[in-house]
């Protein structure tokens, strides 16, 4: 008999990479920009002492699309080091839209082979029995439940299934508005029992944040202000099988405390 699929793999979120920091000035916002760079080396190490087969980054890796193509190149070359395969989810700040930086000169030329961009819906066999459920924004705003496509008959049969979205829990943003304002970017709480999933990687909220077993928001790893409850940490998540509980483990790599 065949063993039965299992993965190791870091769970990561909300890079904001080209972050302005305009609150802080002079040299100590270059500092704090700079040391986002450092913190995917240290996400590097995590994997790489974890023995993770990947990295998947649940939206929002960059802060905007008009970065300049030095800061974009110093993304590369962070990414390159992690030395496992990336998996990038755009989200509200950098969705797969036409004039996206996922489509431009600088990436097509030099993009680390190791940097896979998760721009569709169609699901992505990472390996044999191991599949990625890619929620992507391909606008800024996605009016209604960006993950509403994950069914439990969507993608491969028999393999670990990660469902990879960016957005509030519709259940908790309903707390913090009126009964007449829209809600964007919404995800149902049950979504990951609703599509059979192994695991949602969850990407939006800055801090550390458990929705339930399989339902984790990993926050930013390097704080981007100073209200962030739990940033700081990305997540080393063990799946043994399909329909397998996941075991996540937080582990901290941010270079400042705020």
């Amino acid at each position: 008999l065949r063993p039965m699929p299992s993965t190791r793999f870091v769970h990561t979120a909300d890079w904001q990479l080209g972050l302005r920091v305009n609150f802080i000035p002079g040299d100590a916002g270059a500092v704090v920009r700079n040391e986002r760079f450092a913190t995917l080396r240290r996400i590097g190490t995590v994997a790489r002492e974890t023995q993770s087969e990947f990295v998947v980054v649940a939206g929002d890796i960059f802060e905007h699309h008009a970065l300049r193509p030095e800061t974009l190149r110093r993304a590369f070359d962070a990414m390159r080091d992690i030395g496992v395969p990336v998996y990038l989810l755009p989200g509200n700040h950098d969705p797969f839209t036409p004039d996206a930086l996922y489509v431009g000169d600088i990436w097509r030329r030099e993009c680390p082979p190791n940097v896979h961009v998760l721009g569709s819906q169609e699901p992505v066999v990472v390996r044999e029995g191991v599949v990625l459920l890619p929620c992507p924004f391909l606008e800024r705003h996605n009016l209604g439940d960006a993950t509403e496509h994950l069914t439990p008959e969507l993608g491969p049969a028999g393999h670990v299934r990660i469902g990879v979205a960016h957005g509030g829990i519709r259940e908790f943003l309903e707390r913090l508005v009126g009964p007449d304002e829209p809600i964007n970017n919404a995800i149902p709480l049950d979504r990951a029992t609703r599509a059979r999933l192994d695991y949602l990687a969850l990407g939006d909220w800055h801090g550390l944040l458990r929705i339930d077993d399989r339902t984790w928001y990993s926050g930013t790893p390097e704080a981007t202000r100073f209200k962030e409850a739990d940033p700081g940490k990305v997540l080393v998540v063990e799946i043994d099988a399909p329909g397998a509980a996941p075991r996540v483990t937080p582990h901290e790599v941010f270079g400042h405390a705020w």
